[in-house]
């Protein structure tokens, strides 16, 4: 057996670090790349249903927009999940890149001082450019959270 094959991993291609985030439809976890150890995030959906392809598709579709206040998809596809002590499954997935900065909830449950009022605007303004990329070509989140 590989040594890959015994660790967590999806596909056989990413090595799973941690989970980061869950919710739900899906697993979020900080991932590695076999050969390369370029590190992402990876979302592992629970469930197989239309909306997850179509979302999938969607992030693919908007790769091509390239706006550099959107996250961009690296791989997406549906292939085995290993996890320790769990029966291995065939799962969807996607790839993305993992923000450099973190999540912007990190900054504000830990920084004590909080984001204050010129960098929430410049947070906000590069939100805002992102959406107006994803409006110009009629795409609609529908999943924005506080």
């Amino acid at each position: 057996m590989e040594e890959n094959e015994q660790q967590e991993n999806i596909d056989s291609k990413y090595l799973i670090l941690e989970k980061i985030g869950s919710g739900g439809q899906a697993n979020v976890f900080r991932v590695v790349k076999i050969g390369t150890n370029e590190e992402y995030a990876a979302k592992v959906f629970k469930y197989d249903n239309d909306s997850i392809t179509n979302e999938i598709n969607m992030l693919q579709e908007v790769k091509q927009y390239q706006c550099p206040y959107i996250i961009n998809i690296i791989d997406a596809g549906k292939g085995e999940v290993v996890r320790k002590n769990r029966k291995t499954k065939k799962r969807q997935y996607f790839i993305i890149e993992k923000e450099k900065n973190g999540c912007i909830i990190d900054h504000l449950l830990y920084k004590q001082s909080g984001l204050g009022e010129l960098y929430s605007k410049v947070i906000f303004q590069k939100i805002l450019i992102g959406f107006q990329c994803l409006h110009k070509h009629n795409i609609c989140h529908r999943d924005i959270k506080l």
